[in-house]
């Protein structure tokens, strides 16, 4: 269920997906956001190796070389959306006698990234299901051939749940369910850290690059 779509103020196009209780947060970086992260993926290919550390069954897993202002500048208006979209629901959701919370300048909004690494997935390399550490985790799609998607077209397969290479979210708690997609070259997504979520392997012979991260502390600047 798509709860929120194009109307945000900080990024016009956005949706917010409630397939459960969770929101996953979708949008898609503008092409000149997007070739600034493709040239920091190309960097650091020969960055420091973080497989041990990580879940991914993916050989290649490098720690990005440069987080620097520019990204951090790239990736605000979603947080700032996103923190935006959590607030509102919980204010509406809580009574006004116990409302205690001020209101948000989200102009003020201060966050902290925990670390940025690249995925530089092959085929029949995936990421099980796990979860994050910190408060919110992003996933930018920063290279997607569309080969992958064309997989349960092109090669032949019988089964009732065809899924080579989508990103899924797994919910246990409550509205469990699952919210599975094929990503698209370009599209960032935000969503609670504790939410369990996994990438299917692929069989074509293409590269796929991802980036993900995490926020470990939100807070907001004095007016």
């Amino acid at each position: 269920m798509i709860i929120e779509n194009g109307n945000g103020e900080f990024v016009k196009e956005h949706t917010f997906n409630l397939p459960f209780s969770p929101p996953i947060y979708q949008s898609v970086l503008t092409l000149s956001n997007l070739k600034v992260v493709q040239n920091l993926a190309e960097s650091s290919r020969k960055g420091s190796k973080v497989g041990a550390k990580l879940s991914g069954n993916i050989k290649e897993q490098r720690v990005a070389n440069d987080v620097s202002q520019e990204l951090l500048s790239i990736l605000a208006p979603h947080i700032q959306e996103y923190i935006k979209f959590e607030t509102e629901q919980k204010k509406k959701l809580t009574p006004k006698n116990n409302w205690k919370w001020g209101d948000f300048d989200y102009n003020q909004l201060n966050f902290s990234v925990d670390g940025i690494w690249f995925n530089y997935m092959t085929k029949n390399e995936f990421n099980p299901l796990h979860q994050h550490s910190g408060i919110i985790s992003g996933i930018l799609m920063i290279k997607v051939p569309e080969d992958i998607s064309q997989e349960h077209i092109n090669i032949s397969l019988e089964s009732n749940a065809r899924c080579p290479g989508m990103l899924e979210w797994v919910s246990t708690g409550f509205g469990a369910g699952f919210h599975r997609k094929y990503p698209v070259e370009g599209e960032i997504y935000l969503f609670p850290s504790e939410l369990k979520h996994q990438v299917y392997p692929f069989a074509s012979d293409v590269e796929r690059i991802t980036a993900s991260f995490n926020i470990s502390e939100i807070n907001f600047g004095k007016n």
